[in-house]
């Protein structure tokens, strides 16, 4: 999941990056549309959500200490 969601954005800005440095604006990868940054962005967002998901389903000491932080915070 962590590569699914991270690899576009993280191409992305790359690809960007070196666009700008040796001014390949005449490229059609130079040329990415703003939304394509955005839904790669999302994508992290939609990562760090699932993150807590995941490890509640595959790992039961976190589950553990997941379920005792949500019934009592305070201790």
């Amino acid at each position: 999941v962590f590569l699914v969601c991270w690899v576009p954005f993280f191409t992305l800005n790359i690809i960007s990056a070196i666009c700008i440095r040796y001014d390949l604006d005449e490229y059609p990868a130079c040329n990415t549309d703003p939304i394509y940054f955005s839904l790669a962005q999302w994508l992290g967002y939609i990562n760090s959500f699932l993150n807590p998901v995941i490890y509640t389903i595959f790992n039961p000491e976190f589950r553990k200490a997941f379920r005792k932080l949500l019934t009592d915070p305070c201790r």
